[in-house]
């Protein structure tokens, strides 16, 4: 039970380690080392649970009183409310830079949606103004056409 105990004091030492480096991760809001960090203490803090349960049975097969285990138990999961608590931050925190993510896309998105529709409108407005253009100058085609033929007509009249 010795051994069990002192690897648990290992892994708590190993966990109290990854709890310290947290606070500034949180500062650098960065999402890769977050993410790792939280699956490292839930792996941690998961082996911790497992480890507590062994030698809370080594304690009882060694005929420790229920109280002792109790207290015992009680102490370990004590020292485990700061990595819960660090855990939680974390996951909160990877939340938010997710959502934030998920905002600036969509931002992006309507903003690429203006765009191309600013380019169509911009298409069909240059498309429209072709239109007008090809329309005035058949117009005018069509005003001197005109012209030419009354012209035309008023010198024939003037012969006669």
């Amino acid at each position: 039970m010795e051994s069990k105990l002192n690897e648990l004091t290992g892994k708590f030492k190993a966990l109290n380690l990854t709890v310290g480096r947290v606070d500034n991760l949180l500062i650098e809001r960065e999402k890769e080392n977050l993410k790792r960090t939280e699956q490292s203490l839930r792996k941690k803090t998961n082996a911790i649970y497992e480890l507590k349960e062994e030698i809370e049975e080594l304690k009882f097969t060694n005929k420790e009183s229920d109280k002792d285990v109790q207290s015992w138990a009680t102490e370990t999961e004590t020292k485990l409310i700061d990595a819960k608590e660090k855990i939680e931050l974390v996951r909160r925190m990877l939340s938010e830079i997710e959502s934030e993510e998920t905002i600036t896309k969509r931002e992006k998105d309507e903003a690429n949606r203006r765009e191309a529709i600013d380019a169509e409108t911009e298409k069909q407005m240059a498309i429209e103004k072709a239109r007008l253009e090809l329309e005035r100058v058949h117009k005018n085609e069509e005003r001197k056409k005109e012209l030419e033929h009354q012209d035309l007509i008023l010198q024939q009249q003037m012969k006669f």
